[in-house]
């Protein structure tokens, strides 16, 4: 039960052993867009909607426990709580961005296919906003160690 409150399976932190998969699967369904859309490939179309569903949904599920940590986070270090904030902010962001072309791209099925370069930029730019996050993140992991099991300890 103490794990399930601090955010942890088998004592090691949630958070950071699933962020990996959207870090990982959103630039590569970026990837796979820009390929199908110079190509008109449809293939490619559906490996880039199949990478962002996985990695929007392990996102969502990540942002949980990620919040789980925030909440963790001593009263007494503003900075890192200030830090914490802007990577939630951050991070909802690109979701919410991930979100909305997840749902343009479900109503284009069978094909998933991408509709416009358009869709391709704001895929850009959440991918932005995402590594700009994850630089927030791993501050808070390396420097402070929140969501770690030295948390409180620096």
């Amino acid at each position: 039960m103490k794990d399930l409150k601090e955010a942890k399976f088998l004592g090691h932190p949630v958070h950071m052993m699933i962020i990996h998969f959207p870090i990982g699967l959103i630039p590569v369904s970026f990837v796979f867009d820009l390929i199908g859309l110079k190509s008109n490939d449809e293939s490619f179309a559906k490996a880039g909607y199949y990478c962002l569903t996985i990695g929007l949904f392990s996102a969502i599920l990540s942002a949980f426990f990620g919040f789980v940590d925030y909440l963790r986070i001593p009263e007494n270090k503003t900075n890192s709580r200030r830090e914490g904030l802007i990577h939630m902010f951050l991070n909802l962001t690109w979701i919410f961005i991930a979100a909305i072309l997840w749902g343009l791209r479900l109503n284009a099925i069978p094909s998933n296919y991408i509709e416009s370069a358009t869709e391709v930029i704001i895929t850009a730019v959440a991918v932005l906003i995402m590594l700009i996050s994850n630089h927030f993140g791993g501050d808070l992991v390396i420097k402070e160690g929140i969501g770690t099991t030295f948390q409180g300890h620096k």
